[in-house]
């Protein structure tokens, strides 16, 4: 089983319809699952994130071979081209300051750190920051109790240069498509 945990539906609609998921009914967010993929979305910031992961991994039957946290993030690297993706390897939760290290043995894609804030932001602290994102830490801190370290997985899609407006749902499904196959290898 592999648990994915998206903050929009566009994020989550490539795998979706690629794996022909069903909707979970009467569930408090949205859900979908087959017998190899549980997918929930978790809508933005940390603490949804966090919620969302507690709940589908504390439903399923089966212990999840990855819990993965996969979506768009910005960036404040201009020189990332908008639809490349990162696996994170570290996280700074902007609010507490704390920083968390993923522990994955396997290296799927380039690697990045990750800031996550509480709210969305604009580039005023560019030189500082790699890529920014509003699940993250949530979403890791949540995984943590529930799973290894080491199956705890987060992939990052450039969206944007730090604007505050998401991408419409053609652009974010275009961006985040090419890359369902990383989680095949999984």
């Amino acid at each position: 089983m592999i648990t994915i945990i998206t903050a929009l539906r566009a994020e989550a609609e490539p795998f979706i319809n690629s794996y022909h998921l069903k909707e979970r009914k009467n569930a408090p967010f949205l859900s979908f699952y087959n017998d190899q993929i549980e997918l929930i979305i978790s809508g933005m910031n940390p603490y949804n994130a966090a919620i969302a992961t507690t709940y589908i991994l504390t439903i399923q039957n089966k212990k999840p071979r990855a819990v993965i946290n996969f979506g768009i993030c910005g960036s404040y690297h201009k020189d990332d081209a908008v639809g490349k993706a990162y696996q994170i390897k570290k996280i700074v939760d902007h609010s507490s300051q704390k920083v968390y290290h993923l522990q994955n043995k396997k290296k799927l894609l380039q690697t990045a750190d990750i800031t996550t804030f509480h709210t969305p932001q604009n580039n005023s602290q560019k030189n500082k920051i790699h890529l920014i994102d509003m699940e993250s830490s949530g979403f890791y801190l949540a995984a943590g109790k529930f799973t290894e370290k080491e199956k705890i997985y987060i992939f990052k899609v450039v969206s944007d240069y730090g604007e505050t407006a998401i991408p419409d749902r053609e652009k974010v499904i275009a961006m985040t498509e090419p890359y369902i196959s990383v989680i095949a290898q999984l």
